[in-house]
């Protein structure tokens, strides 16, 4: 009883963080396949079965899989360049840890969207030297951040009620 009790507490805390790296689009849901398996090994069970776990990694790889999808889709149907898509993945990075320094938590969430924003901004600007452009390439990457953001954390939030099950 004891162990299933910490296994249940380590599972919660990985739970915790893996929504927070899914709201910034990162692979929060490889963490969820490790926060079920280290439950398995806490407790000395198999209450996550190898085909839940399975899975579960299928999950993670699909959020991935998505999240490429939606940003060279969403990318090509906003007419972004290829300057403005590495505009926008480091703006996110900086962004992320700029505003992580001044306001844990919230502060990298917030600079993971603006920092892309504003990465694709200037990285399109630089490129065409049009303004509207530019703005245009911001906006595709708001969008794109924002549903990249909202599909993970759905599979995430699906992934956690799925290990919660089996527990």
């Amino acid at each position: 009883m004891a162990l299933e009790l910490v296994g249940l507490i380590v599972f919660i805390i990985i739970a915790a963080l893996a929504v927070f790296l899914a709201l910034l689009g990162l692979p929060g849901a490889f963490v969820i396949v490790l926060g079920a398996l280290l439950y398995d090994l806490i407790t000395w069970s198999l209450a996550v079965s190898w085909k839940m776990l399975a899975i579960l990694a299928a999950l993670a790889v699909l959020a991935e899989v998505l999240e490429a999808f939606v940003m060279v889709f969403g990318a090509k149907l906003g007419g972004v360049s290829k300057h403005g898509t590495f505009g926008t993945v480091a703006g996110a990075i900086i962004g992320g840890l700029l505003l992580s320094a001044l306001l844990p938590l919230i502060g990298t969430i917030i600079g993971v969207f603006v920092g892309a924003v504003l990465g694709a901004f200037f990285a399109e600007f630089a490129h065409t030297h049009h303004p509207g452009k530019a703005w245009k390439a911001a906006l595709t990457a708001l969008i794109g951040r924002g549903l990249v953001s909202v599909v993970k954390l759905v599979i995430v939030v699906g992934q956690i009620a799925l290990v919660l099950t089996a527990i």
